[in-house]
């Protein structure tokens, strides 16, 4: 019997590095293991890049364990850790492996994303990108989350000592692109100062860029959750849509679920855009609030407002919790937009809560 010869195929694999952290920066590649002299595993770049900043804080001479102060995100990062961060995690990587701006400042948040975090700990930190920011696990999450335009200006503290040591240049959308979106967080506890995804691009010559969207948010504990959509760009022909809020699952919170859908964007010449509904919300808490938003006003048409659906709530708390359906935009010689309607929900209050379909 004759039997015919062939190859193998293999499957591509990342070699692993080990790479020693010590005080300071350090570049992990994509398969480097950062580890301190002594052994200890502190974080795995599974994919991208990442430079790992460490501080002194007690100032024995060696790394130790709760010591990684600082994370600066390279394109599409993938980071898995097993200790917590203390201090930001910011895409100002280059490809290069420098830090972006003016003599290695990192104060230009670069146009990147951050595709996943999975973080041994607590990231008592803000979390800051420009394009996107996705799969996040931590125990706790005690920081601001912003992209795109949402982190201009954003003061940055790599060492630990509470005075930031550089602020993000403005962040300018290409024209007419989408903002950037955040999605897929799981989080033991969260005490945020709030996630706002990113703002479309305006355009002078087409249709306004889509606002970011939040979506699929798992907080088991915390204490106020804030959830801002992006806001559609302005444009010509079409105002961008504007971000929406969907899936979120936040349970025992001791203070306030508040979620924003994004603002729809302005055209001067046709359509404003849509604001973003807000949808599948799950809150046991103390407080509940919800806007979908204003539609963009319009030479044709105005943009409609969003919608309110299928949230359920469970409500301990003794404040006024409301749901407001988004407003329809205006126009300048066609018809107004159509006004948001709340529908679908399930809602055990202890002080009640009040609901308002939005105007046309």
């Amino acid at each position: 019997m004759s039997r015919a010869l062939g190859l193998e195929r293999l499957e591509s694999r990342v070699l692993l590095a080990t790479v020693t952290v010590g005080v300071g920066r350090t570049l992990l590649q994509a398969g480097d293991i950062g580890q301190t002299a002594d052994g200890v595993q502190l974080a795995q770049v599974i994919g991208g890049q990442a430079m790992v900043e460490v501080t002194d804080l007690n100032a024995n001479g060696r790394v130790d364990r709760d010591e990684v102060t600082a994370v600066y995100a390279g394109n599409n990062l993938n980071l898995k850790t097993w200790v917590g961060i203390n201090g930001p995690i910011v895409t100002n990587l280059e490809a290069n492996g420098t830090l972006s701006g003016v003599g290695d400042a990192g104060d230009v948040l670069l146009n990147s994303k951050i595709v996943g975090l999975n973080i041994g700990g607590d990231i008592n930190g803000d979390i800051m990108a420009g394009a996107g920011v996705s799969n996040v696990k931590a125990a706790v999450l005690d920081g601001y989350v912003g992209v795109g335009t949402e982190a201009s200006g954003w003061g940055v503290d790599y060492d630990g000592d509470t005075v930031d040591e550089f602020v993000l240049a403005a962040f300018v959308p290409t024209a007419g692109a989408a903002g950037g979106s955040i999605s897929n967080f799981t989080l033991g506890w969260v005490d945020s100062d709030g996630f706002y995804a990113g703002n479309g691009g305006d355009s002078a010559t087409g249709a306004g860029g889509a606002g970011g969207s939040i979506t699929n948010i798992i907080a088991t504990g915390g204490e106020d959750l804030y959830l801002y959509a992006g806001d559609g760009g302005g444009g010509v022909s079409l105002g961008g849509a504007g971000g929406k809020v969907s899936t979120v699952k936040a349970t025992n919170i001791t203070g306030w679920l508040e979620i924003y859908g994004g603002y729809g964007g302005d055209a001067s010449a046709g359509a404003g855009g849509a604001s973003g509904s807000i949808t599948n919300i799950l809150e046991t808490g103390f407080g509940f609030y919800a806007f979908a938003g204003y539609g963009g006003d319009g030479a044709t048409r105005g943009g409609a407002g969003g919608s309110v659906s299928a949230v359920t709530l469970d409500l301990s708390g003794d404040g006024s919790s409301d749901i407001y359906a988004g407003y329809g935009g205006d126009a300048s010689v066609g018809a107004g937009g159509a006004g948001g309607s709340v529908c679908g929900g399930i809602v055990n209050s202890y002080n009640g809560i009040d609901v308002y379909a939005g105007y046309g």
